[in-house]
């Protein structure tokens, strides 16, 4: 299978003769098939790109609307930290589930001590979140991997040094990441592109950034 043109909406493409073809394996499964969400990462790192100030103004050029930009970035940004305390909450809740007894395990009484340990708002009596949470069961044990694939975007994003635009970084991207999909480990993968291992530095930064 060959892929001669990405068109991601709001980015430009350069013409097919200085961007050379992309060959994927068609037998390989797809990213997420192997290591569990690392699509994800691939995700963050699109959806990115088109909130990006270049995606957006592009957008709104091509939409003919006024976007206050800085005003959409603050909102983004507004409390990211209670949304990381969350997600570690729940990731903290279906690792502490599937890692018990499940004899004489009250559901219950462990969301809600974990909750009062790791958020900064209290269980509301009366409620059951644990019997709503329906990740316990496609995700059994590894919603941690939601975070875990953030911490491995932020990294990818960084290597872009602010640029998301940056067509040679992007090639390499593309054909170190995305050509090789399922057919490699997803840290190997994350090793290719950024040339060593990923890092939790660019994470640390973003969620301590004001």
């Amino acid at each position: 299978m060959v892929i001669d043109k990405l068109d991601v909406p709001g980015m430009p493409i350069a013409p097919v003769e200085t961007q050379p073809p992309l060959a994927i394996n068609p037998d390989a499964p797809l990213p997420g098939a192997v290591a569990a969400q690392f699509f994800q990462a691939v995700g963050r790192r699109q959806a990115q790109i088109l909130q990006g100030p270049n995606g957006l103004q592009q957008f709104q050029t091509r939409q003919g609307r006024s976007l206050n930009l800085a005003r959409m970035r603050a909102a983004e940004e507004y409390g990211k930290g209670v949304q990381v305390a969350v997600q570690m909450y729940y990731a903290a809740l279906s690792l502490e589930l599937y890692d018990s007894d499940p004899t004489g395990l009250d559901a219950g009484r462990c969301a809600r001590e974990l909750r009062e340990r790791l958020l900064p708002f209290p269980h509301e009596e009366g409620t059951q979140f644990e019997a709503s949470f329906g990740h316990l069961n496609g995700y059994s044990a590894i919603y941690y991997t939601y975070m875990w694939s953030l911490v491995i975007a932020k990294d990818l994003f960084s290597h872009f040094e602010g640029d998301l635009m940056n067509r040679a970084v992007a090639d390499r991207y593309r054909r170190s990441v995305l050509a090789a999909g399922g057919t490699k480990d997803a840290r190997e993968l994350a090793r290719d592109f950024l040339g060593r291992e990923y890092s939790t530095t660019p994470f640390e930064a973003w969620l301590n950034r004001g």
